[in-house]
């Protein structure tokens, strides 16, 4: 039931990341949005990992919702996997490569 919540939350998080990355006005050729929330995602597992096995949450049940919850919904493949289409469509394979 915690995963539930960390993804339900995730959602929220990730709109206000690419609302203010849209918000620039820049238009990327590279997937920015997908690489930062990815970078972001992956930076907070490792560091609630790290307090997890430093003892520092009492509840698995807080452990499951920020990792797989939060983190693991966060970082969604399927972001990932539609770049990737559209990268390939735009002809941009040097990038997609790079990606």
């Amino acid at each position: 039931m915690c995963t539930g919540y960390g993804v339900s939350l995730k959602c929220y998080i990730r709109n206000i990341l690419f609302i203010a990355i849209d918000q620039t006005g820049k238009q990327f050729s590279f997937p920015v949005k997908t690489f930062l929330v990815n970078i972001i995602g992956c930076f907070a597992l490792g560091l609630f990992y790290g307090m997890a096995d430093k003892g520092q949450f009492i509840d698995n049940q807080v452990i499951l919702f920020l990792t797989i919850g939060l983190c693991g919904g966060f970082t969604t493949f399927s972001a990932f996997s539609h770049d990737n289409i559209v990268l390939i469509k735009n002809g941009n394979f040097m990038i997609w490569v790079i990606v």
